[in-house]
């Protein structure tokens, strides 16, 4: 008994320093994004930034590469996690709860966003993002949308998608003077006007 306590106390202790070293590296990523493209970022200097020898970062990621794609399926995973929270039974009920959620997640992880959205990050991340949320949306709408809607659905996402990355981007550059709710209900607006016009 006295065995397993002292090994639930190890990994713990280790999964702390795994998370405080990750931590290190993420930060050292994000301020040298501010200066110059993630494709041109070095172990060595990603290290140095981080105050962490190069062995260390490889006993967690492959490159920068690989660092880059753990951050954002990370990110990834958890927008899944609220649209599955969020999923209504009723595909015509309020997506407000799910925006909000939505706008709060971005405005607790602002850096991050900053950084991997910048035009030093990962253009692809944002395609990401978009295939994430129309899939999740196609499984929601598809099957209660009439034929006219269903043809008319890559547009409409296309276009709410392009608004609501709009919002965001305007909100991050312009400090969020606006709260969580505040950007949630005029997006809510906008996907809802959407909605109606496809079904």
């Amino acid at each position: 008994m006295a065995t397993n306590s002292l090994q639930t106390k190890s990994e713990s202790k280790t999964d702390r320093r795994v998370r405080r070293t990750k931590a290190l590296l993420v930060d050292a990523l994000f301020s040298l994004l501010e200066v110059k493209n993630y494709k041109d970022i070095t172990v060595k200097e990603l290290c140095d930034a981080a105050d962490i020898n190069r062995g260390t970062f490889y006993l967690h990621y492959k490159d920068i590469y690989d660092m880059v794609e753990q951050i954002e399926q990370d990110i990834l995973s958890q927008f899944e996690e609220l649209i599955s929270k969020h999923a209504p039974a009723n595909p015509h009920a309020n997506p407000n709860p799910l925006i909000y959620d939505i706008f709060q997640f971005t405005a607790d992880n602002r850096v991050l966003y900053t950084s991997l959205l910048g035009q030093n990050g990962d253009i692809s991340f944002l395609l990401k993002i978009k295939k994430l949320f129309r899939e999740r949306l196609m499984e929601l709408y598809a099957p209660s949308l009439p034929e006219k809607g269903l043809a008319r659905f890559d547009y409409f996402y296309n276009f709410i998608a392009a608004g609501c990355i709009g919002l965001v981007e305007n909100w991050l550059l312009s400090d969020h003077p606006e709260s969580p709710e505040e950007m949630a209900a005029l997006a809510n607006d906008i996907i809802t006007i959407g909605i109606r016009s496809l079904t």
